[in-house]
C-alpha cells in the first residue's frame, strides 16, 4: 500500500505543488508502526490529528456550511485539527525502502504488461 501510494505521490509532485508533510486520518493512522513506515517510504513528515475517523463527516459538514453560505471558503477546517503526532522520516529506512520501491515499480510494470498481453490473447 505504502509503495503504491508513493508512486501516486511522485506523480502528484510532478503536476502540483505539495507540502513537505502529509496528514493521515482513519483506522491506519492509529498505528504508529504504519505512520512511521509511510514517513520513511514517502520521505516526508506524516502527521495525525484529533479528526481521525471523522474526516469524511467533517468534509461533508464543511461542504454543507459552504453551501449554506456560513463559510466563504474551507479555511476553517484547519482550525479544527489539533496535531496529535508527527512522524519524521528516518534516512536509513528511506534508503532501504527506495531500493524496494525500485523493484516494486519494475514488478508492477511487468504485471501490467502481462495483463495487456493476456487481454490481447
Amino acid at each position: 500500500i505504502a509503495l503504491n501510494l508513493r508512486a501516486s505521490l511522485l506523480y502528484l509532485r510532478e503536476h502540483t505543488r505539495l507540502s513537505d508533510r502529509i496528514l493521515f486520518c482513519g483506522g491506519g493512522a492509529r498505528s504508529p508502526f504504519w505512520m512511521q513506515m509511510f514517513a520513511d517510504v514517502f520521505n516526508m513528515s506524516v502527521m495525525t490529528t484529533n479528526i481521525d475517523q471523522d474526516a469524511a463527516s467533517l468534509g461533508a459538514a464543511a461542504i454543507a456550511k459552504r453551501a449554506a453560505g456560513e463559510w466563504h471558503d474551507f479555511s476553517g477546517i484547519q482550525a479544527l485539527h489539533n496535531v496529535r503526532n508527527v512522524y519524521t522520516p528516518d534516512a536509513g529506512h528511506h534508503a532501504a525502502y527506495l531500493d524496494i520501491f525500485r523493484r516494486f515499480i519494475l514488478a508492477s510494470d511487468m504485471l501490467s504488461d502481462l495483463g495487456d498481453r493476456l487481454r490481447e490473447a
